[in-house]
């Protein structure tokens, strides 16, 4: 008897381990690592990824269904990293490996209804009454034969799924599911050529006619569009001549996923400043020597750091081996992939999860075959599957979009260092303002740190002004959004032919509402946060959880109308410089403005200079560049300050100091003003005098003395429950084991709610383990979190390495 050959299967579920099948022989030869299985679940099916194979005498497990794959889709390389991604940050692995493959592991299922004799009985017999719900369900299936589900709910609201299953376990209908795995086409468009021998002229019409005598005239086929618009024919007319036999349609692939850029706003090509050629020999050095070597490149904002990347890349490239260039934001690739695309030609390609289905796979596929010797993407294209992979670069690296906060919890920045270790290659960080982890990490000599002093033709950093809202109250007793200053500053820029960016880090128009009467705040009913009021569409919304209603006329406790709008957002902002000159040419840059392909056309318009101003969120503050910018303000520059993290300085220095790197980056100098109330805080200061080596001292001081990272290694254990005092309790007793486990190898904080206690009808608490070693933390929490515990279900524990909030 032989033995079967048993794989194991990673499963994009929440559950910490693989599951194993048995292999039958037809399947054994296809079946290899890092390939996708249909397997069985319970009643139904799953794709999932072979991590595993062995030989062991198991009869009584299940068999894979089908192999989906000629060769595998991740390397051995990619699996590795994948399962280190997913021990590290207590994720499952099939959840990475769905994250690093998010088209791949999807399964779609469509159901159909058929009606059965008995359920035809219903119908037809004279006594049968019943409701008349289920009446026009039943009629409906009689008169159509077979529907989909999802055609049945389109006709008749009202079938909802448990009416449907109702009458299936009552025998009246059957339910019959079809699975598939989803088929995406290359990136391309259809063209259309003529057939030898196919139907006359006499057949058709005299626009049909002439395409026919436009496809014979051609010597290749045609491309569908472009046959529509001579020809003046239709796309429906095309398909009948198809049927028909006179017409060819086919489908031809482009060759590249690059998508929509934009024109490039500077010069494709400099000549290197001597910090650029410093920086670049000693990256190029490393590239020669091979193995690993992390490098920090901190530059002012306009010192030319991408100039280093292309450089690095093309040096890459040159070695036949190819680049990973990772940016924290979508809204970052269009001008960027213009700039690369005018420099460089082809040979890129774009990786993010806003590209379409079809767009994304085709450049999963274009990767793992090492067609692009440079991939730009976001967060998630860490996990991109280059076979050749020689240099990855992290473009401002300090930006907390590089942490995926729901499951599978992961820091790109910090995986791409580890791929880079794991391959010996070269990591180049990138920033203006880098991480206070990256700094240490230099101190420590981990990193090597590259320094771009000053902007690129010696263009000056803009002057930067505080300007303190108390002083202006009292001076004009007015609570306007504008200083004076800055409101004459936005006058004048029209006049003067320049461009300006305005900046409030809060979307919607106001940022509660409130009762006069009983200082009631209208509340989210899921979350411990107060509504927004959105004017476009007179609603308030939460922005955790996306609930939204209808503002009340009355106070819901004590019915006075005397409401109030208080604290405002960048539709209010965006109504007051309006008022203020309504010649302006204004767009706003918040989520709520650039849904869809919106942020690529406001993009287009200001760099076309269509546009005088933009209002937005930290949007605007990350890594564009604008030459005609020479003002940006700044509202509210110290809200973040109030926020209970220890990040909130060093994220406040961040944010004000790259958004006001966005002015005097072309011929004019630029001017920044900064309204706040604090404007004595060492992180506004820092950012209006240009010191950031006195930021960092002062607040890499703080951080020892208070012994938070990067000093100390911390980790986050939350426990989250639908009941507030089931969460307590279970938070509780976690922290009483992590304290006996801790003997003094960590320190055990908490528990304690979360700043944030209740989100999305869930109640959080946390508790915060601190120690000089990280592997030791997560030993002790692994070793909590073996010990079987009751109510299973009925509470979630989440646990975060390296936390980047801590709310």
């Amino acid at each position: 008897m032989s033995i079967p050959t048993v794989t194991r299967v990673a499963l994009p579920l929440a559950v910490d381990k693989t599951l194993s099948y048995r292999v039958p022989p037809s399947l054994a030869e296809a079946c290899a690592p890092g390939c996708r299985v249909l397997v069985p679940l319970g009643k139904g099916r799953k794709v999932g990824v072979v991590v595993g194979l062995a030989r062991e005498p198991r009869q009584d497990l299940r068999e894979i269904l089908n192999v989906l794959d000629p060769r595998p889709l991740l390397d051995e390389e990619l699996l590795e990293f994948t399962r280190w991604v997913a021990e590290y940050y207590f994720a499952p692995w099939g959840q990475v490996l769905q994250a690093a493959l998010p088209l791949a592991l999807r399964l779609k299922v469509k159901r159909h209804l058929l009606l059965l004799p008995p359920g035809r009985e219903v119908l037809e017999h004279p006594f049968s009454n019943p409701p008349a719900r289920v009446r026009r369900v039943l009629d409906r299936l009689a008169s159509s034969g077979n529907l989909s589900e999802a055609q049945m709910k389109r006709r008749l609201p009202e079938a909802g799924r448990r009416l449907l299953e109702d009458l299936a376990e009552r025998g009246w209908i059957a339910i019959v599911e079809e699975t598939r795995i989803p088929s995406h086409r290359a990136v391309g468009e259809p063209w259309v050529s003529a057939r030898a021998g196919g139907a006359s002229h006499a057949t058709f019409g005299p626009r049909q006619n002439r395409a026919l005598e436009l496809l014979r005239g051609a010597a290749d086929a045609i491309r569908l569009k472009e046959l529509l618009k001579a020809s003046g024919v239709t796309r429906n007319s095309i398909r009948t001549m198809a049927q028909k036999g006179a017409v060819a349609l086919e489908w031809r692939a482009s060759g590249t996923a690059w998508g929509k850029t934009l024109a490039p706003s500077i010069e494709s090509a400099l000549e290197p400043t001597a910090a650029q050629d410093e920086a670049l020999a000693a990256v190029s050095a490393a590239l020669a020597r091979g193995g690993f070597q992390p490098f920090l490149l901190e530059g002012v904002t306009g010192s030319g750091k991408t100039e280093v990347y292309l450089r690095a890349a093309e040096a890459v490239r040159a070695r036949g081996q190819a680049t990973l260039y990772l940016v924290p934001e979508i809204g970052l690739t269009p001008l960027l992939a213009g700039r690369l695309e005018a420099r460089f030609g082809s040979g890129m390609t774009i990786l993010h999860s806003g590209l379409p289905d079809r767009e994304r796979w085709e450049a999963l596929r274009g990767i793992r075959e090492g067609k692009p010797w440079l991939v730009l993407g976001t967060r998630s294209a860490v996990f991109a599957p280059l076979p050749r992979l020689g240099l990855i670069v992290v473009d401002e690296e300090q930006d907390p979009s590089y942490y995926q906060a729901e499951s599978p919890r992961y820091h790109a920045r910090d995986a791409a260092l580890v791929r880079a270790q794991r391959l010996g290659i070269v990591a180049v960080l990138g920033s203006a303002t880098p991480s206070l982890e990256a700094v240490a990490a230099c101190r420590r000599g981990k990193f090597r740190r590259l320094v771009l002093p000053s902007r690129v033709r010696d263009r000056p950093l803009p002057d930067v002004a505080l300007v303190d809202m108390r002083e202006e109250f009292r001076a004009t007793g007015s609570q306007s959004l504008l200083s004076r200053e800055l409101a004459g500053a936005i006058q004048r820029l029209k006049d003067a032919g320049d461009q300006g960016l305005l900046l409030l880090n809060r979307r919607g128009y106001a940022t509660f509402l409130l009762c006069r009467s009983c200082g009631t705040t209208l509340k989210c009913s899921s979350c411990s946060i107060a509504l927004t009021y959105h004017r476009t569409t007179n609603r308030l919304l939460c922005h955790y959880c996306n609930r939204s209603r209808r503002p009340p006329s009355a106070c819901p406790d004590c019915k006075s109308q005397h409401l109030h709008l208080g604290g405002a957002g960048t539709q209010r902002v965006e109504e007051t410089v309006r008022s203020l000159d309504p010649s302006l040419r204004i767009g706003r840059m918040d989520r709520d403005a650039v849904k869809g392909k919106g942020h690529s056309r406001l993009l287009e318009q200001f760099v076309h200079r269509e546009l005088d101003l933009l209002v937005g969120t930290q949007m605007l503050a990350k890594g564009h560049d604008f030459p005609g910018v020479t003002l940006v303000g700044v509202l509210s520059a110290d809200a973040l300050l109030s926020l209970p993290d220890f990040r909130a300085g060093e994220r406040t220095y961040q944010l004000l100091t790259q958004v006001a790197g966005r002015a005097g980056r072309g011929d004019r100098p630029g001017r920044v003003i900064i309204q706040a109330f604090a404007t004595d805080h060492p992180a506004l200061v820092a950012a209006a005098t240009h010191r950031p080596e006195v930021f960092y001292e002062r607040e890499l001081r703080l951080r020892r003395i208070m012994a938070y990272p990067p000093w100390v290694a911390l980790l986050q254990v939350r426990v989250e429950s639908r009941e507030a005092g089931r969460a307590e309790r279970h938070a509780s007793r976690l922290a009483g084991r992590l304290r006996a486990l801790a003997r003094r190898r960590f320190e055990v904080l908490g528990p304690s709610p979360s700043p944030l206690s209740r989100l999305k009808g869930v109640y959080r608490w946390q508790i915060l383990l601190k120690g000089p070693s990280r592997r030791a933390l997560a030993d002790g929490v692994r070793e909590v979190l073996k010990a079987p515990e009751d109510s299973q279900g009925l509470y979630r524990i989440v646990v975060e390495p390296d936390p980047r909030s801590l709310l």
